[in-house]
């Protein structure tokens, strides 16, 4: 994001800046949503196993809750697969997990971001950092560009985010449905794919006891299924 506000701001005045606006305006969204697109698929997944987890043994400890949002898409894919046949909560989490009973997960160490200032700036979060300015002018297009830069790329990355999540629930269902029924027809797929978050839900708890797809489909959405 700094090189294209550098761009934007080297030998130009006022003016010139708010011409770049709308393609740098894109540039933002577009790397928030590429940002949210990847958070909201496990996001997704990890919101789907914990309410089938829920629904099967129960509520859920903070401990858990907190399990399933740390995992890797790895573990969110063997934790569905799991919970389809385990007996216990203990032993979706292991088998899903590789046998290893989960513990405290710490993220890697990574060197921090510093500012131009030499002031710590705290890792995880996206950062619009100021360059030095050589005059007012630059500076206050500077302050706007960076206000533009956060608006539009938290707005992608929120839309990013809301587009993932229904994507990972999608994807998990077609792997657990394909695990109890075997491979989906391509109107199957279809199905599970233009889904409605309500919808994929509805799916989420049934296709733990249905006994075939058709069922999981017709009973969770209330639409007619076109059969296999």
């Amino acid at each position: 994001m700094q090189e294209f506000i550098r761009y934007a701001l080297q030998d130009s005045g006022q003016h010139d800046v708010e011409a770049e606006m709308g393609s740098l305006a894109e540039t933002w969204f577009g790397e928030g949503k590429t940002e949210g697109l990847a958070e909201g698929l496990t996001q997704g997944k990890a919101e789907l196993l914990e309410r089938q987890l829920a629904y099967r043994f129960g509520p859920l400890s903070e401990d858990v809750r907190a399990r399933l949002a740390q995992a890797t898409t790895e573990e969110l894919g063997g934790f569905a697969e799991s919970v389809l046949d385990a007996g216990s909560l203990s032993g979706v989490l292991t088998d899903g997990s590789g046998g290893k009973r989960p513990g405290r997960r710490f993220a890697p160490c990574r060197a921090r971001a510093r500012s131009q200032t030499g002031a710590e700036v705290p890792a995880g979060e996206r950062k619009f950092i100021r360059r030095s300015s050589r005059n007012a002018r630059q500076r206050a297009a500077e302050n706007e560009l960076e206000a533009v830069a956060r608006e539009w790329f938290d707005e992608g990355k929120a839309e990013g985010v809301a587009q993932g999540k229904a994507a990972g629930k999608a994807e998990l269902l077609e792997q657990q449905l394909a695990r109890r029924f075997g491979p989906l027809s391509e109107v199957e797929r279809a199905w599970v794919a233009q889904a409605t978050a309500k919808e994929l839900d509805g799916f989420a708890e049934v296709v733990l006891d249905a006994e075939s797809v058709n069922f999981v489909l017709t009973n969770s959405s209330g639409r007619r299924h076109p059969g296999r």
